[in-house]
């Protein structure tokens, strides 16, 4: 009975021999519930809220593959064998070139099967093209300079190794990645000359 008379508040009725509280600072008393819940709001508010940034979309830009377009109006299918590859960025691929070419290709082959003159299957599968020759041969020697056998590991492994053997020392990042020297170079040429450009 005593002890719910005292409205027990432990260690917030504290006073010390003077008979100050230990909930006084500077005149003011914390003791005070209303202020207590100012005090609260009032630090709730000032940690403000955590704010989530959205997570990058693809890190890594890559070229989709276009199996379609629409030319005049109707939609183009183009043949596997004329299709450009995936290129991804640690590839160096000519992206921007190469879909300019992908585009009059579409256009050449959309024409061709419109008017009946397209080629034998055979024929444009061996060429891997319908354009003229030119732009042709434009495109294979575009595919040719882009490392299109070089996988994702590689490009980190090559990352990896320049970076403990220096960028100068090719034989030595060759040995490390277990392949042939010559293929490392080129590669290496390539990485200094595009990379900060291309690499994102």
């Amino acid at each position: 009975e005593k002890l719910q008379k005292a409205d027990k508040g432990d260690l917030l009725d504290f006073r010390l021999d003077g008979g100050i509280s230990a909930q006084t600072f500077e005149g003011v008393d914390y003791s005070d519930q209303d202020l207590r819940k100012q005090l609260r709001l009032l630090a709730a508010d000032s940690m403000g809220k955590r704010e989530r940034r959205a997570p990058p979309t693809n890190y890594i830009p890559v070229t989709e593959v276009k199996k379609s377009m629409v030319v005049n109006n109707r939609k183009i299918k183009l043949p596997k064998a004329l299709r450009l590859p995936r290129m991804e960025d640690y590839q160096f691929y000519n992206r921007e070139r190469l879909e300019e070419i992908s585009k009059i290709e579409f256009q050449t082959f959309a024409s061709l099967k419109q008017s009946g003159q397209l080629p034998p299957r055979e024929e444009y599968e061996s060429k891997q093209s319908v354009l003229p020759d030119e732009f042709a041969r434009e495109k294979l020697a575009l595919l040719t300079e882009g490392f299109s056998d070089w996988t994702k590991s590689q490009y980190f492994h090559f990352v990896k190794a320049a970076a403990k053997f220096g960028r100068d020392d090719i034989t030595s990042i060759a040995a490390d990645m277990d392949l042939p020297f010559d293929l490392v170079d080129d590669y290496s040429k390539a990485f200094w000359a595009y990379g900060a450009t291309e690499l994102k």
